[in-house]
C-alpha cells in the first residue's frame, strides 16, 4: 500500500517516526525528505505522489493548518481526489 504523509516542516521529527514505523510495517511512505528528487518540480511531484497513493495521512498540527501552509494544498489535491475521505484520508 502507498501512503502519502503530509506534516509541517516544523514536525518533521514526529513525521519522520511515523514514516519509519509505517515503512517498518512494510509501507511504501511517501516522504519528501526521501522522495523528492531535487530536479523534479516540487508541486508537479508532490501531486502525482498524491494521486498515485492509496493512503493520505495528515499530521495534524497548528503548524500544519496554518494559513498559507503548503500542506492546506496538499489536503485539497487529496479532497479532489478523494471527495469522501472514508478510510483514505486519516
Amino acid at each position: 500500500m502507498k501512503i502519502f504523509l503530509s506534516y509541517a516542516s516544523e514536525d518533521r521529527s514526529v513525521a519522520e517516526d511515523v514514516s519509519t514505523s509505517l515503512r517498518n510495517r512494510g509501507y511504501d511512505v511517501f516522504f519528501d525528505r526521501t522522495d523528492l528528487p531535487s530536479a523534479d518540480t516540487y508541486e508537479d511531484r508532490i501531486e502525482d505522489a498524491v494521486n498515485n497513493a492509496s493512503l493520505f495521512i495528515f499530521l495534524i498540527s497548528p503548524r500544519s493548518v496554518a494559513p498559507g501552509k503548503f500542506t492546506l494544498t496538499e489536503l485539497n489535491i487529496a479532497r479532489k481526489k478523494w471527495p469522501v475521505a472514508k478510510r483514505r484520508v486519516l
